[in-house]
């Protein structure tokens, strides 16, 4: 089963766009229910350019257009509704509108996005004693979450013990409201002070409701999918 964001910024979907380019991912076309395998040639303009094959002569110029693009943030569909007749196009490329909006899906087993950076992301409550906790997220995933606390733990943060009615606070992407079940607590040497020990704890997600869950997975699947591109376009920059 998949999980999926919608991106309807201009921006983001022609940097997208660019970013497959970039890379050749394996792009796939339907029209008339007719599969049509094709490639990224160019980004100008309103418009993307396709590479022409021995399969696509006759296409209409008005119809539905369906895409797919295997990419490695996910599945990226859209569609669009014309092919441009474009006659400074030398190269004969098929030629077609830069969508309104694109959806990026993906697997929900995906791997855990570290936010170790993001300040602002942290998990906060009241433990049913009374103790007030609040931790520096670490890593986040569609099934759970780790901290880091650079101080000795609370007592009842121990494994198997349940963190209910936890917020975890995402920054820009609001706060959400979660109950956490704690599988793992490790040592783990602070960089910054060679001295000091941080303790790092691995927590999974547990549901009271199948609606509390996909909102609560929605939220998660649009910030890894977004830390996905900052980190490709990093990595893109660093290379450059």
């Amino acid at each position: 089963m998949s999980e999926g964001v919608s991106k309807n910024s201009r921006y983001e979907i022609i940097a997208i766009l660019r970013d497959e380019l970039r890379i050749q991912s394996k792009l796939y076309f339907y029209c008339n229910d007719i599969k049509h395998q094709s490639t990224l040639k160019k980004i100008e303009g309103n418009f993307f350019y396709i590479k022409p094959s021995t399969s696509h002569p006759g296409l209409p110029k008005e119809s539905i257009f369906y895409f797919i693009i295997h990419s490695p943030l996910g599945k990226i569909e859209f569609t669009t509704n014309n092919r441009i007749t474009d006659k400074s196009n030398s190269n004969n490329l098929l030629c077609f509108i830069i969508p309104e909006s694109l959806s990026i899906l993906q697997r929900r087993t995906s791997p855990r996005i570290n936010v170790g950076y993001e300040s602002q992301f942290y998990c906060s409550g009241r433990y049913r004693s009374g103790t007030i906790y609040k931790y520096h997220l670490n890593d986040i995933s569609e099934g759970g979450c780790s901290f880091i606390s650079l101080e000795p733990l609370h007592s009842f943060i121990r494994n198997g013990n349940k963190l209910e009615n936890s917020v975890l606070n995402l920054g820009e992407y609001g706060q959400i409201l979660v109950n956490l079940k704690i599988k793992h607590i490790s040592e783990e040497n602070n960089r910054k002070q060679c001295d000091a020990t941080s303790f790092r704890v691995s927590c999974m997600f547990y549901y009271e409701s199948e609606e509390k869950k996909e909102k609560i997975e929605k939220i998660i699947v649009k910030l890894i999918i977004d830390r996905k591109i900052i980190n490709r376009r990093s990595l893109n920059s660093c290379a450059e």
